[in-house]
């Protein structure tokens, strides 16, 4: 695969497709393989560009604390590397606030957000999980860690018939360097967008599962309700691994939005 080095961080990158540019961004510990049933799908429509985040996947560790301000910024000057102007922004949890705090600081940059499973603000609940989730990283390693947190991204239906998705989700979490899972976690928990929503000016569509427990239907809708025009859209019994999960949904879905 091939790589951009942005100084504080070795970016491991795709680009497959031919069309408008879309920007597929993971989530917190996520790499490029979440994205496998959108390239399957989307890849004859738009060109995509998607990325491991730090630390994940083929990555390197980005240098030093950031938050997600950082890391939208980070995104930003991947696109300039490519020679891409402007992109549609796709992202999914952490990768959804990335694309706001993208549309909040460089709204010529950003055509659009689908932000997926995201939040402008974690709710109590959401931040307590991410906050044990760090400990047990840190005090027990990435093997006790990966068998706890397939339970609070799976409704227990989705658990019980896809042992093959809750495998390939552990093991893609024990690839994540520890310190990088550290540093990203607490980006998510500091994160606040909500006093700049209303500055986002381009077309947002937020979509939540039902059931997801850690960025649930509140944190959706208070995104949706702070900025302008936006679109929310709640998929019945969902966790919140929709890309994977609801894959059919949610890429009907994006090309319904993105055109």
């Amino acid at each position: 695969m091939p790589e951009i080095d942005l100084g504080s961080w070795k970016v491991n990158y795709e680009q497959i497709g031919a069309g408008q540019d879309v920007l597929l961004i993971a989530g917190l510990a996520g790499d490029m393989q979440a994205w496998r049933p959108q390239v399957e799908d989307l890849a004859g429509r738009y060109r995509l560009t998607l990325f491991d985040n730090p630390g994940a996947g083929s990555s390197g560790v980005r240098n030093g604390s950031y938050g997600i301000d950082d890391l939208g910024d980070d995104t930003t000057h991947i696109m300039d590397r490519l020679g891409i102007a402007s992109a549609h922004i796709v992202g999914r949890s952490m990768g959804g606030a990335i694309g706001l705090s993208m549309a909040i600081r460089h709204p010529d940059r950003v055509r659009s957000v689908t932000a997926l499973s995201a939040f402008a603000k974690l709710s109590p609940y959401g931040q307590r999980i991410l906050s044990n989730w760090a400990r047990v990283v840190a005090s027990q390693g990435w093997s006790e860690a990966a068998a706890h947190m397939p339970l609070f991204l799976f409704t227990p239906s989705e658990f019980e018939s896809s042992p093959e998705d809750v495998a390939r989700l552990e093991a893609s979490l024990c690839n994540v360097r520890p310190e990088s899972y550290a540093r990203s976690n607490l980006a998510c928990r500091e994160y606040d967008a909500r006093p700049e929503l209303s500055r986002i000016s381009c077309p947002v569509l937020a979509v939540v599962g039902e059931k997801d427990l850690l960025c649930p239907v509140e944190c959706s809708e208070a995104l949706a309700q702070g900025i302008p025009g936006s679109r929310l859209v709640v998929l019945p019994d969902a966790g919140h691994l929709l890309p994977v999960r609801n894959s059919g949904e949610v890429n009907r879905l994006i090309v319904d939005f993105i055109g």
